[in-house]
């Protein structure tokens, strides 16, 4: 009996291990598989990547492709790479200079209680077809004006007298050379919009030479917005030696001028000098 029982425990021992035995056995065979995969990888990994240096106007056999014009986009935006700058911007609708004169530069003051268009309204207005222009009521009640686009309350309170035209006083205040402030009242087109908008205009400078061209152009503005001048013929104005012509056929000709106004009016002093 006890023999019995030894030989059957060696046996079961004898299993034992060559069951550990195989699973050793396979276990260091998927460690190899997996050690030959990872090498395979890494010398992949470390492999350099050929350069392509084959021309991309090539063909292949070497020869020069042909390219397709046609195919090629025309750019339509190319006229607007090249940008007038501060000084070119004064032409409104068409401008002539009678001499060579370099266009004065422009003085880079902020103001910011003053809203100025920008280029592309101004190009968008330029390219609208000639007609009749179009002009709007200067007499209005207080209390309606602040209806209107651009009204500001401070500016009102400047503004004295007659704001929509010229009178006695603002001759006196002229002959002293003394702040004048007015409103005008005009149609402009915004965001393909027509609408009724209000500027205020002050003449507020030092040069006596700029202070007079300045009251002479806004004279000239109010007598367009107070229907008093004819529109038959084009609208001229003179600075120093250079003429500048503006379109009397176009609708929102008095929008053009009062931009106009306020592009002198930043003008460095010096440009005035006789």
């Amino acid at each position: 009996m006890v023999l019995a029982r030894d030989l059957h425990k060696r046996i079961q021992d004898i299993q034992i291990q060559i069951g550990a035995s195989t699973r050793v056995a396979h276990l260091e065979k998927e460690i190899s598989t997996l050690t030959d995969a990872v090498n395979l990888l890494v010398s992949k990994l470390e492999k350099p990547i050929p350069e392509d240096t084959s021309n991309p106007y090539e063909d292949e056999n070497g020869k020069t492709k042909k390219i397709d014009r046609k195919a090629i986009p025309e750019d339509n935006d190319e006229k607007w790479k090249e940008y007038l700058d501060d000084n070119d911007e004064l032409d409104a609708d068409k401008i002539l200079a009678e001499d060579d004169e370099e266009e004065p530069e422009v003085e880079e003051e902020d103001d910011e209680d003053e809203e100025y268009d920008d280029e592309d309204e101004e190009e968008e207005e330029r390219k609208l077809p000639d007609e009749e222009p179009e002009l709007a009521s200067q007499e209005w009640e207080k209390k309606h004006l602040k209806n209107l686009s651009g009204y500001k309350e401070d500016k009102e309170k400047l503004v004295h007298g007659v704001a929509h035209d010229w009178t006695d006083r603002d001759d006196i205040l002229a002959d002293n050379f003394t702040v004048i402030a007015k409103r005008v009242i005009f149609y402009k087109n915004k965001n393909y919009s027509h609408l009724e908008h209000i500027e205020y205009l002050e003449i507020r400078c030092k040069n006596k030479l700029k202070y007079i061209t300045l009251t002479n152009l806004l004279q000239l503005i109010l007598s367009i917005t107070n229907k008093r001048k004819k529109l038959d013929k084009l609208i001229e104005f003179s600075i120093c030696n250079t003429k500048y012509e503006f379109n009397h056929r176009t609708k929102y000709v008095v929008h053009n001028l009062i931009n106009f106004f306020k592009k002198v009016s930043k003008l460095k002093d010096s440009r005035f000098s006789n």
